[in-house]
């Protein structure tokens, strides 16, 4: 699951000019590596206590093999600073979510589909604004909209490349009847034509699982 990430950047306020009015939305590489600073919030039904997420997450998304790889570490007690380190292999294909942590794999339906390269056609422009200062600035392009009928999206892109620089949404998850808040922020996103199959590989871990029978 993808999720939010405070970072200090230099910005300057979102201006939407007249050119900006009639842009269309563009689509991100479908195939890139990224560093995810990434917070999230869980409330299930029923709970007045919400589960909440704070992960650094090294992604690979491929989407033209529908898949995308974690290598994370979550903060588990942010009073002792205790983290966990995983790896989580998302199957959209074959709609499973392997999980390797501790040394041993699980594996579970996936219930959220992959987010998709583009921008979708019917979310809404909301102006720009630039990252860092001087020569290294950047121009970011702000995007947002319901997705999945349910949950509110909001798209932040690079100007030139359309790279992801952040994602964000809130709302109750379709099928699953969760309230969630998740933001990502991506850093040091490098792009690909295509990667090698291994990338994806399953661990020996979870090649063994009684799950597997029959995919």
């Amino acid at each position: 699951m993808i999720i939010l990430v405070c970072l200090a950047f230099l910005l300057s306020l979102p201006v939407v000019s007249s050119a900006d009015a009639a842009r269309t939305p563009c689509c991100t590489p479908e195939i890139f590596t990224a560093e995810l600073y990434v917070l999230s919030a869980v409330l299930t039904s029923g709970s007045s206590q919400p589960s909440i997420s704070d992960d650094v997450i090294h992604l690979t998304y491929d989407y033209t093999r529908r898949q995308t790889r974690q290598i994370g570490r979550k903060l588990v007690n942010p009073a002792t600073g205790v983290k966990t380190n995983y790896i989580m292999y998302s199957d959209y294909k074959h709609h499973k979510v392997y999980t390797l942590k501790h040394g041993m794999c699980s594996v579970e339906p996936l219930t959220f589909p992959m987010i998709e390269p583009c921008v979708a056609a019917n979310f809404n422009y909301g102006g720009s604004y630039h990252i860092y200062s001087g020569v290294n600035s950047s121009q970011v392009h702000m995007w947002s909209g319901l997705y999945l009928g349910a949950l509110m999206m909001s798209v932040h892109v690079s100007g030139s490349e359309c790279e992801p620089v952040s994602l964000s949404y809130h709302g109750v998850v379709p099928g699953v009847g969760v309230q969630l808040l998740t933001t990502s922020r991506f850093l040091d996103v490098t792009t690909y034509t295509s990667l090698p199959p291994a990338v994806f590989s399953l661990p020996d871990e979870c090649k063994h699982l009684p799950q597997l029978q029959g995919k």
